[in-house]
């Protein structure tokens, strides 16, 4: 996009292109993932129904434990 911008002979349409150019660079740095400090995820603990569901799927009831 830069590289386009020096072929631009309008000098109306080239100010756009440089703004517009601008702008998408703030807009990538603020996006940018990696500007952030890595964390976990916030999660909740499971409460008792999650944990009755999750013991049934692995058969925790059937006998064979």
């Amino acid at each position: 996009m830069a590289d386009r911008i020096e072929y631009v002979t309008d000098d109306e349409e080239r100010a756009m292109a440089v703004e517009w150019l601008e702008w998408c660079r703030q807009y990538m740095t603020k996006r940018d993932p990696f500007t952030r400090p890595i964390r976990q995820p916030k999660m909740k603990p499971p409460g008792y129904l999650e944990v009755q569901e999750f013991r049934a799927r692995l058969r925790f009831g059937s006998g064979y434990w």
